[in-house]
């Protein structure tokens, strides 16, 4: 049975992101600051895993090793915050199936761990959060997290992205600090807490929702920072998620278009 599942290969670029992610976990597990227990964690790794294998085994009729089910279930367990066990289930089944059925060019449109918090966000908020400052004051481990993610979006050659999206962040919360009057080390906050963290090094530098070429890395990076600053400006919370979710859904139909556009333009001339 084990010899027909396809493994990843050792030089799989998901393998470090895995690792990043695993150093979370621990970290949440043993810190009170996180307010995590191991049965939010069982629940949602066994879900993510049970339905990823499902879909793969019956709808893409696939034997893959359910990776990318096990990564999302790491990426559940760090941004959700509830002190039940079903929202971790939900945002689990949503964010797997929302990888399978919601594609375009055969690649999923939303980053998964994205799409399932969103979507909880919005309709099951009074049950769900995402804490946006969970270190307890760990200013060292703030650091090491810190360059551990840019080692890994630079293997990943994401860092295009990144670094655009993080640079026009700071240039925008001079801004907003300079227009509001808020002292601009408040407007920073953000960027020392561990979702903040999650977002930038994991979910906008997934390879599947983001350009290829340097050049539309940055230009999708800047206009992510200047949506997620729009939001902020109307207190929104979780501007990034939802930041996140508009422009990995604009930038798919763009695509779709462009290939469209290419299509016919081939069509034409061959006649």
């Amino acid at each position: 049975m084990l010899d027909k599942i396809i493994f990843p290969s050792k030089k799989d670029p998901r393998l470090v992101i895995i690792i990043f992610l695993l150093m979370y976990v621990l970290y949440a597990l043993t810190s009170p600051s996180f307010t995590r227990n191991p049965w939010q964690f069982i629940a949602g790794f066994l879900t993510c895993l049970t339905v990823d294998i499902l879909f793969l085994k019956f709808y893409k009729k696939t034997p893959l090793f359910p990776l990318s089910g096990l990564i999302t279930s790491l990426g559940i367990f760090l941004l959700v915050n509830s002190p039940l066990i079903w929202p971790y289930i939900l945002v689990a089944a949503l964010s797997i199936a929302s990888k399978h059925l919601l594609t375009s060019n055969n690649s999923h449109i939303f980053n998964p761990n994205n799409f399932g918090l969103v979507i909880c966000l919005l309709f099951v908020d009074h049950n769900i959060s995402v804490e946006m400052a969970n270190w307890g004051g760990n200013l060292w481990l703030v650091c090491f997290i810190f360059a551990f993610g840019c080692f890994i979006v630079y293997h990943a050659r994401r860092h295009f992205l990144v670094f655009s999206f993080f640079s026009a962040f700071i240039a925008l919360a001079i801004f907003r600090s300079y227009l509001s009057g808020l002292p601009l080390i408040t407007i920073l906050t953000p960027i020392t807490g561990a979702a903040f963290h999650l977002f930038i090094f994991y979910m906008i530098s997934d390879p599947k929702t983001t350009p290829l070429s340097p050049r539309r890395q940055v230009v999708f990076g800047l206009v992510l920072a200047l949506t997620d600053t729009i939001f902020r400006i109307y207190q929104q919370k979780y501007a990034p998620f939802y930041s996140l979710f508009l422009i990995t859904a604009l930038y798919s139909s763009y695509v779709s278009f462009s290939r469209q556009i290419e299509s016919s333009q081939r069509s034409h001339a061959k006649i």
